[in-house]
């Protein structure tokens, strides 16, 4: 945590997150799950942001959480997302059937510009700029392929501590209004 407490910029941020945590989760049992879902819905839990820097392991969920600490530490207003794929199927032929894909992110706001800090997602991992949330929206809509297959909703929290099935009646619970 100590060297976690000592950023001080987007980029600091970005080179720590690279250098120690991975994508996944410690499960109920303890377990690490490293760049791989198996077992979520059966043994997940979300984290705080101490959990996640101390395991050096988080889904999508504890980076945004890392993430939104340390924009209110860097003095950037954040702001959370989630991104819920309906046709999971489609999408991910992988998936079984009912299955649920979800994206959490967060943008951040400061001095009439907007950031958009992705590292969960490796493919898309990146500090992006825009001029207003609206816009960053915009983009990151364009950057994923089927727009039509997802909804993206604004969620004011992340609670720590429940199950992948309470994490998305949560999720799930934000009303059309909130709904970009």
């Amino acid at each position: 945590m100590e060297e976690y407490n000592k950023i001080t910029s987007l980029q600091e941020l970005m080179d720590y997150m690279n250098e120690h945590i991975e994508y996944g989760f410690v499960d109920t049992n303890g377990d690490r799950n490293v760049k791989t879902l198996k077992g979520l819905k059966e043994y997940y839990v979300t984290r705080s942001v101490e959990e996640t820097i101390n395991n050096g392991l988080g889904t999508c969920v504890e980076q945004a959480l890392v993430i939104s600490d340390t924009f209110k530490r860097l003095g950037y207003v954040p702001y959370y997302y989630t991104r819920i794929f309906r046709e999971v199927n489609r999408l991910f032929p992988e998936n079984q059937p009912g299955d649920i894909r979800l994206h959490t992110f967060v943008l951040g706001t400061k001095d009439d510009k907007c950031i958009y800090f992705e590292h969960a997602n490796s493919k898309m991992r990146g500090i992006y700029e825009y001029s207003s949330i609206d816009e960053a929206l915009s983009a990151i809509d364009s950057m994923k392929n089927h727009p039509e297959c997802f909804k993206t909703y604004q969620i004011d929290e992340i609670p720590v501590g429940i199950s992948f099935n309470e994490l998305l009646d949560f999720l799930l619970s934000f009303d059309k209004e909130k709904t970009k």
